[in-house]
């Protein structure tokens, strides 16, 4: 009823396209043809299909320890390539998560519920532990290229763990991060897929941002063996010929890189 007003509409026509984008909307249908609508603009939620030679990254993660940390985080990644001088890929992914618990937020906090410091112990802890003062634990799964090789992993709760799902190889662990604190974490793997560099070939990488988060970055580098030279990228960032080409963005929504490169 709210929306069906004149202003709101206006006001839904507005911001609604950046909140699909941003992807903190997601639809259902029970109508077969309405939800072949909604697939077809990618508004149902789903992970895109697998694709030939597409270097492919999904970080889900999964807020399982009772409480609303995930609010107070910020995700920030940096993804390096290193195309060897053979056309193999090889990938190291490294995670930041830091927690931006302070003072400040427990004043506003207190502010919004003045009477929270009399209440019985247990019901106070109790409520803090929840609003976002304790440990901030998480599934973290990673989707990557079907048939990657798993080469070294650190930082998580246990070793990674493998299995498939929708066509991905897909590794998961746990990843905790205290109070105020920072915890990273990193993988290196292989793709399964070997460039042509005889002939010239195209590394093509898509991120594809987890439904619903904020504050994240991306941080994706490629670097070059001796014997590859790079023809041209997409989005343009460095120079024909250079050997380290790095772009820093928000994930936003999902992020898309392409680099054509060939043997010397």
């Amino acid at each position: 009823q709210k929306v069906a007003t004149p202003d709101n509409i206006l006001k839904v026509t507005q911001f609604a396209p950046q909140m699909i984008a941003e992807k903190h909307v997601q639809v259902a249908m029970f109508d077969p043809e309405l939800e072949g609508i909604v697939k077809k603009y990618s508004l149902d939620g789903t992970l895109q299909a697998p694709e030939a030679k597409l270097d492919y990254l999904h970080i889900n993660a999964i807020n399982v320890g009772g409480n609303k940390g995930d609010r107070l985080l910020s995700r920030d990644y940096e993804h390096t390539t290193t195309i060897a001088n053979d056309g193999s890929v090889s990938i190291n992914l490294k995670g930041t998560w830091t927690n931006h618990w302070s003072d400040k937020e427990a004043d506003q906090i207190r502010a919004l519920f003045p009477q929270i410091d009399k209440l019985p112990r247990q019901i106070r802890e109790n409520f803090w532990h929840v609003i976002g003062n304790s440990l901030t634990k998480h599934i973290v799964r990673v989707f990557v290229p079907k048939g990657s090789t798993l080469i070294e992993n650190s930082g998580f709760n246990y070793p990674l763990k493998s299995s498939e799902e929708n066509g991905y190889t897909v590794w998961y662990s746990e990843v905790d991060v205290a109070v105020g604190g920072q915890t990273s974490f990193s993988l290196s793997y292989k793709l399964p897929e070997q460039l042509d560099l005889k002939t010239g070939d195209n590394y093509r990488f898509l991120i594809q941002k987890q439904a619903g988060a904020e504050q994240e970055t991306i941080k994706h580098t490629v670097q070059l063996s001796d014997q590859v030279i790079q023809i041209a990228d997409y989005p343009a960032r460095a120079t024909q010929g250079s050997e380290n080409l790095t772009t820093t963005t928000d994930l936003n929504t999902d992020r898309y890189f392409e680099l054509l490169v060939r043997k010397k």
